[in-house]
């Protein structure tokens, strides 16, 4: 385990201290992000809307591949009958994304997998999802931040049933 942790610490530092090409996607070293999104879920015993928050950090490993750490959330929203604050899935998903484009203006589909804890009827459950995620993104020049648009799908693979889709926005900062 610790050969694994020093190995990926090294090619991070490496990636991190590398060269600079003279294009504009390479002179980008991380990017931060927070999101917002509404869905539509099932989240435990509860069927509905749902309001999805996150803040997600990454890396470029190449200008048009990035790794990501999101961390987040799925609120469910009280939109018709619903016994007691059940449903509230908290999320930990690392993830890979791709992005195409130019620097002002790229496309990107993200795919993650991770850690859900989930408040249901019997108190706090672990369990495994999956995420799928696609959008568009706008960057100025003149601007320091960067924004967009992207559809998303999150599904429960070991553990309590989640269930999601839903559109949201993203404003984030490029260092």
């Amino acid at each position: 385990m610790r050969t694994g942790s020093a190995c990926l610490f090294l090619a991070l530092a490496l990636q991190l201290a590398g060269p600079v090409s003279p294009t504009r996607a390479d002179e980008e070293r991380a990017f931060t992000e927070v999101s917002a999104r509404l869905s539509l879920s099932q989240l435990a015993d509860f069927s509905g809307a749902a309001f999805s928050a996150a803040l997600q950090g990454s890396l470029p490993m190449m200008p048009w591949l990035l790794v990501a750490l999101r961390l987040g959330g799925e609120f469910p929203l009280r939109t018709g009958k619903m016994e007691g604050d059940r449903g509230l899935t908290l999320l930990a998903l690392p993830a890979l994304w791709g992005r195409f484009g130019d620097p002002d203006a790229w496309g990107y589909v993200r795919v993650s997998s991770g850690l859900a804890g989930q408040y249901g009827a019997d108190g706090w459950e672990m369990g495994w999802v999956v995420e799928a995620a696609g959008g568009f993104s706008v960057a100025p020049r003149d601007l320091v931040v960067y924004f967009g648009v992207e559809a998303a799908g999150l599904l429960g693979i070991v553990g309590p049933r989640i269930r999601c889709v839903g559109l949201g926005g993203f404003v984030g900062y490029r260092f």
